[in-house]
């Protein structure tokens, strides 16, 4: 038996059909929103024994809203709710890089030495989701895989993913879309990570594993020029003195500070600014996949 969250998400688009055809033989169980409930626990009640594999991918995954609680009390109420699960169980979560967007030591990149430190609801959430699989495969003694995505790109992504944001802001010919952003991020094609995600539930660790994986880096301005051109569009960058940048990398660490006191809307628009005026997100590539294209 294998149980499945988030199989209708924008890498579960993707991933359900690789699953199917992987694993034809036996029986999957897609854990529907519309029928499932994380975050209040309707029906999860009725979550079939002993599942002997896991691909957690449901999440909150818009980080302009307040409500982030399917991240963390989803996961708590999932585990609660599964049965049976032990050492023949593997457990496969997709977190996110998002909990490295407080780290101060942005030169280097993100690897498996980096510790997390978060700036935002999202991040917090996602990172207390990990710590608490983290106990329960401890006590379960159920193996473990969490996965840390980068940014996902590729065809049908959500409504107001960070890409999309990106792709406005150049229709509108937005100033903001020529600054010299000099801060680098991690990404994966859509297609690249579902096939990554697959790879990851055929092999149970012995120990928990967590990683964080990228298929490229790129400046934000080298992401507004490939969206730019992609569009037929004429680029011309316009340079922002470097006391600007270093000032803002100052200030990233204390964006925490105002996430209370501000809309979520309006402290995710600084904090989509803040982890590009920096490096907090970029990591080692370490997986082979396409490169970025509008």
């Amino acid at each position: 038996m294998i149980i499945v969250t988030g199989g209708t998400g924008f890498i579960g688009s993707y991933l359900t059909p690789l699953l199917k055809k992987r694993y034809k033989n036996e029986e999957i169980f897609f854990v529907y929103k519309s029928k499932y409930d994380l975050v209040t626990g309707k029906n999860l009640g009725r979550l079939p024994d002993s599942p002997r594999l896991i691909i957690h991918m449901a999440a909150a995954t818009d980080t302009a809203k307040s409500d982030q609680r399917c991240n963390d009390t989803g996961t708590t109420n999932l585990i609660k709710n599964l049965k049976n699960i032990g050492p023949k169980t593997h457990f496969v979560f997709t977190s996110s890089q998002a909990v490295f967007s407080g780290r101060r030591d942005t030169v280097k990149p993100i690897d498996g030495k980096t510790k997390p430190a978060t700036n935002n609801r999202y991040g917090k959430t996602k990172l207390e989701a990990e710590k608490i699989l983290l106990e329960a495969a401890k006590k379960q003694k159920f193996r473990l895989t969490i996965i840390r995505l980068p940014t996902v790109w590729g065809e049908n992504p959500r409504k107001n993913s960070f890409l999309n944001f990106l792709r406005n802001l150049v229709d509108k010919n937005s100033p903001f879309s020529r600054l010299n952003w000099p801060g680098k991020v991690a990404l994966i094609n859509v297609e690249d990570a579902a096939k990554f995600i697959l790879k990851s539930s055929l092999a149970a660790p012995e120990k928990p594993r967590i990683v964080s994986i990228a298929a490229q880096k790129l400046t934000l301005s080298e992401i507004f020029k490939e969206i730019a051109t992609g569009k037929g569009k004429m680029y011309s960058q316009i340079k922002t003195p470097d006391f600007v940048w270093n000032l803002a990398k100052i200030l990233r660490p204390c964006m925490k500070y105002f996430e209370p006191i501000l809309p979520a809307y309006i402290y995710n628009f600084f904090w989509r600014a803040s982890i590009v005026v920096d490096n907090p997100l970029w990591c080692k590539v370490n997986v082979k996949g396409r490169t970025f294209t509008s």
